[in-house]
């Protein structure tokens, strides 16, 4: 279960970029360029304060 090892930290989530919800473009774009090493994550308000 992907779940377990993650709570176990066996595996951990690769995060390629991480852009504010006000440069939701820019996080888009950076998919469309492809194969990024990663997650490509946009941070909402409630996020980057965690």
């Amino acid at each position: 279960d992907v779940a377990a090892l993650l709570a176990e930290g066996a595996i951990w989530p690769v995060v390629a970029a991480r852009f504010p919800l006000a440069q939701v473009a820019d996080a888009h774009e950076a998919l469309e360029r492809g194969n990024p090493k990663g997650a490509v994550v946009v941070l909402t308000p409630s996020s980057a304060a965690a």
